[in-house]
């Protein structure tokens, strides 16, 4: 898709969506990742960690019409068992989200705090006032919870 014209008074126009034969629109899209620490070049000059970023587009359907259309133009000449099916990509679907799900449960525990202990700390003592218990007592409550589980 064509990049936003900036004309010379300043103002932005957007350039018509590109749409093909069935009516799909071609969709920009953009992803950025970090290189892993294990990769000899995970470092830029300035000693921080390297992002790659990139573009690119797709055909997304804008009406349910389109959509039955793609399927039957993708089904053109296949076998039953290579057919693409409504049952199908809702289940592929499905799928992608259980494990996009089980692989963030997954990390979680992995994932570094952003919060510092003394923050967290001061949060739930603060909370625990504002739910009526004195300042010394949810201090000692919450200094023994910690030192519970450590």
């Amino acid at each position: 898709m064509a990049p936003d014209l900036i004309e010379q008074d300043g103002t932005v126009t957007k350039p018509e969506p590109v749409t093909d034969e069935l009516g799909r629109v071609e969709t920009p899209d953009t992803f950025t990742f970090k290189i892993p620490k294990e990769h000899p070049d995970h470092l830029d000059e300035k000693g921080e960690v390297r992002q790659i970023e990139g573009s690119y587009a797709w055909l997304s359907c804008p009406t349910d019409k389109v959509a039955a259309d793609t399927i039957n133009d993708e089904n053109k000449g296949k076998d039953d068992k290579d057919r693409l099916t409504f049952r199908g990509l809702v289940n592929d679907v499905m799928q992608a989200r259980a494990r996009s799900n089980a692989y963030q449960k997954a990390l979680a525990k992995y994932k570094p705090h952003t919060i510092s202990d003394a923050a967290v700390r001061e949060r739930v003592i603060r909370d625990m006032i504002r739910g009526g218990i004195p300042e010394s007592v949810a201090t000692k409550l919450y200094d023994d919870a910690k030192a519970a589980v450590k």
